[in-house]
C-alpha cells in the first residue's frame, strides 16, 4: 500500500495501475484506486447509479483518474476498473453506460495523438472519438433494424420519418459523450463545445424510402479549436444498406473495412467515370457519369477508386452534413476535394452551403473545375 496524499492506493507500480507516480501531494497522473471515501475531502460529489442501492462509499473501491491541464486537473471516478488509456468513459462515469460499439478494424493505423476539452471535462483521444462515432452508426442501424415506414414522411418537406427515428438514436450517443452537433434533422446544440460532429443520420433518405442499397449515415468530428484552425479529426459514413463502413483518422489514412483506401489515377477528363449530384449545365467533357443519390458515399467512392470525380451541378450545394464525414475520407485517401468557388469547407453552421468537387488527381480536379466554370 503506498499513500499519496490523502489518496490511499492500492497497487504495484509494475503492474501498470499506476501510469505514473510524481510523489508525495495529488500532483499525479495515471489510474488508481482509492480503498476509502475521499468525497469531503474533494468537497465533490458522486454519482454512480451503477452501484446497488444502499451501498455507501465507503463499503467500495473507488477507481480514480487524474490528468493535469492548465491550471489545475481533471478527476474522474468510478466504481468499475477499466483500461489505463481508455480511462472509464464508457464505463461508471459520469453514470454513461453505452452499448458496446461494433469495432472496426484497425488496418495499420499508427499511435493516436491525444486531444482534450467536452463540456464533460473529460479528455478525449481520437481513438476515443472514432469510438463515438461507430458508436453513433451503430445506433442508427439498429433504430432502423425492422422499420417498416420507410415511405412516411417526416415534419417537413423531403424529410421521412426514418430520418428521424436515425436522429434520435445518434443524437442519445452524442449527447452522453458530450460533444457539440450539427444535424440535419435537428440543427446545431452544444456549439460552444471543441469538439462539433457534424452528423447526416441518413443520407440518400429517398434511396431509402424506394429500397435503393446505397444510402448512408456520415459523422465527421471536427475539432474547432486546433492549433491551425478548425479541423475535421475523425469520421465514419455506413453504408446502411450493405453494411460497408468507410472511417478516417486526420493525418493516419482512411480505410473500407480494414482496408485502406487510395483513388484511382486518373489524370484526364475525358477518361474519367464522374459522379454527379444534380444535373450540370451541360456534358463537361466525362468519359461516363453516374448519379447514385448520396453524396456521402459518392465521394467515398472517389476515395476507394471505383469511380474517378464528383461534381455538384447546378442548384445542388451540399450542406456541411452532406459531405464532411466523406471529405476526410478522400483527404485521407489521397484524393483531392474543393469548393467550385473556393470557398472553405470546414465548416459547422446550419445554412451554409458549398458547390462540391472531387477528383483522384489535382491534374483531373484542375479539368473538371475549368469544364464547370466554362
Amino acid at each position: 500500500m503506498v499513500l499519496i496524499g490523502w489518496f490511499y492506493v492500492l497497487g504495484k507500480i509494475d503492474d501498470r495501475v499506476l501510469e505514473g507516480e510524481q510523489g508525495a501531494g495529488i500532483d499525479f497522473e495515471g489510474q488508481v484506486k482509492v480503498d476509502r471515501s475521499s468525497t469531503s475531502l474533494l468537497r465533490v460529489q458522486v454519482d454512480l447509479p451503477g452501484l446497488a442501492q444502499r451501498v455507501g462509499l465507503y463499503e467500495v473501491t473507488l477507481v480514480m483518474n487524474v490528468e493535469p491541464v492548465v491550471h489545475g486537473m481533471v478527476l474522474q471516478v468510478g466504481h468499475v476498473a477499466g483500461h489505463v488509456d481508455d480511462c472509464h468513459a464508457r464505463l461508471s462515469l459520469m453514470g454513461c453506460r453505452l452499448p458496446a460499439a461494433r469495432k472496426l478494424p484497425r488496418g495499420d493505423r499508427g499511435p493516436v495523438a491525444s486531444c482534450s476539452g467536452t463540456r464533460t471535462g473529460r479528455f478525449l483521444d481520437r481513438e476515443s472519438l472514432l469510438d463515438v462515432c461507430v458508436r453513433v452508426v451503430d445506433a442508427v442501424e439498429q433504430s432502423l433494424a425492422g422499420f417498416a415506414r420507410l415511405y412516411a414522411a417526416g415534419e417537413r418537406a423531403g424529410q421521412y420519418a426514418l430520418d428521424l427515428v436515425a436522429d434520435r438514436a445518434a443524437l442519445e450517443v452524442l449527447d452522453q459523450a458530450g460533444l457539440g452537433v450539427l444535424s440535419e434533422e435537428s440543427g446545431l446544440t452544444r456549439p460552444d463545445s471543441r469538439f462539433v460532429a457534424v452528423l447526416d443520420p441518413v443520407d440518400g433518405s429517398t434511396n431509402a424510402s424506394r429500397g435503393i442499397p446505397w444510402y448512408a449515415s456520415s459523422i465527421c468530428v471536427v475539432d474547432t479549436r486546433a492549433e491551425e484552425g478548425a479541423q475535421p479529426t475523425v469520421a465514419v459514413v455506413a453504408n446502411l444498406a450493405t453494411k460497408e463502413r468507410y472511417h478516417a483518422v486526420r493525418g493516419e489514412g482512411a480505410w473500407k473495412d480494414g482496408k485502406r483506401l487510395a483513388p484511382s489515377r486518373c489524370r484526364d477528363l475525358r477518361a474519367a467515370i464522374v459522379v454527379l449530384s444534380g444535373m450540370p449545365k451541360r456534358n463537361l467533357g466525362w468519359a461516363q457519369f453516374r448519379a447514385f443519390g448520396a453524396a456521402a458515399l459518392d465521394l467515398c467512392a472517389v476515395a476507394e477508386g471505383i469511380v474517378d470525380a464528383f461534381v455538384v451541378g447546378q442548384g445542388a450545394n451540399l450542406a456541411p452534413w452532406d459531405y464532411m464525414g466523406a471529405l476526410l475520407v478522400c483527404v485521407e485517401a489521397g484524393a483531392v476535394v474543393c469548393d467550385m468557388d473556393g470557398a472553405g469547407l470546414v465548416v459547422w453552421e446550419q445554412t451554409v452551403r458549398r458547390a462540391v468537387a472531387a477528383g483522384a488527381t489535382d491534374s483531373l480536379l484542375g479539368q473538371l473545375r475549368a469544364a464547370a466554370r466554362g
